[in-house]
């Protein structure tokens, strides 16, 4: 956990330093805001085991002070991206920045195609400004090749002098454009002034909590979130 914990935060530091250089709004309003302050906010929501949050206070501190009214921590894996303005830290421009660059579905691989340069580079932190214009230039087809095939051609298209950088990447167990097993389904409607939009995330859920409690006898057992596959949000304005 230390180690995974450890990792996220250096791939939020580098999104959030590459965001503080290219809009000068955002560095204003978080100049010394670091990954793990993010990286721990996140932890403390999900996992019953942490007991304290990314500025290391108590995990219970912020949410039992809430106006108007206190809430509880999840302490549950994130099933819907609507749970990120619940969690401490998190206002609409953090919570955009984490659902732009991160999935709620489990995953090793990395869509050069469609992921943005910010997470790219986070991920990636050899790369050099020329470097993530060229990819950018490449997927879009202002160059030759158009999108990347797979991880061969990303790397190929990269040149030797990033081979450390392949070894580094792969040696998280991260991969290049592998098959995709999460997806995300929106529907949107309108009708006069409404419009309402349908989220699903599609794809594997953590395995079932072998350490919760037995059920007690007469009563259901909880759902097992490993046997369902989509999570849905829905959001109305008018």
């Amino acid at each position: 956990m230390d180690e995974n914990r450890k990792a996220f935060a250096e791939v939020l530091d580098g999104i959030l330093d590459r965001k503080r250089q290219d809009d000068d709004e955002f560095r204003n309003k978080y100049p010394n805001l670091k990954g793990t302050n993010i990286a721990g906010d996140l932890l403390a929501w999900m996992d019953p085991n942490t007991k304290e949050d990314g500025d290391g206070r108590g995990k219970t501190e912020y949410y039992s002070t809430v106006k108007p009214a206190p809430y509880s921590l999840k302490d549950a894996p994130i099933a819907s991206e609507s749970e990120y303005p619940m969690i401490k830290g998190f206002d609409d421009t953090i919570a955009k920045l984490i659902s732009d660059n991160f999935t709620i579905q489990m995953t090793n691989s990395l869509n050069v195609n469609k992921a943005s340069l910010y997470l790219i580079n986070g991920l990636i932190p050899e790369l050099n400004s020329d470097s993530l214009e060229q990819i950018d230039k490449r997927r879009k087809g202002t160059v030759p090749g158009g999108e990347f095939k797979d991880g061969a051609d990303f790397w190929a298209f990269l040149g030797s002098s990033y081979e450390d950088a392949k070894k580094n990447f792969e040696g998280k167990g991260l991969k290049i454009l592998e098959p995709e097993t999460s997806y995300r389904v929106v529907i949107s409607a309108e009708s006069g002034m409404a419009k309402k939009v349908w989220i699903a995330d599609i794809g594997q859920l953590p395995p079932k909590d072998t350490s919760a409690p037995p059920v007690p006898p007469g009563q259901p057992p909880p759902p097992n979130p490993s046997t369902s596959t989509s999570t849905n949000t829905s959001t109305e304005t008018s």
